[in-house]
């Protein structure tokens, strides 16, 4: 799988994050850490969110989700990320990702 779409959620919204558990199969093994700091995973992968945005995180393997929450606030910041609203998560490489919010747009007939 390079390219999966995940749904952000309130709670992990008003935490800084969102939820990996459907498209965990992306990421590598040995990027996926324990339930907190102290059982860091032994690589890390390369995330970037746009605009100058860059993570270099594990998964918490508990809660399945991107550790560095800090990036992840800023980039639900600049996007106006609200719950409901579909992220597009891509694999560029065995470590490197890229996050993006998910932008539909509508057409009238006949255009």
């Amino acid at each position: 799988m390079t390219i999966a779409t995940v749904t952000v959620n309130a709670g992990a919204l008003r935490n800084h994050h969102f939820h990996l558990t459907t498209v965990m199969d992306m990421f590598p093994s040995d990027a996926i850490g324990g339930k907190n700091r102290n059982f860091e995973a032994p690589r890390l992968l390369r995330v970037d969110f746009g605009g100058n945005l860059i993570a270099n995180t594990d998964i918490d393997g508990d809660k399945n989700f991107f550790r560095d929450r800090r990036v992840q606030r800023l980039f639900f910041e600049r996007n106006a990320v609200k719950a409901g609203d579909k992220l597009i998560v891509e694999r560029n490489g065995t470590y490197e990702f890229s996050v993006r919010k998910a932008v539909y747009r509508c057409h009238s007939p006949g255009t």
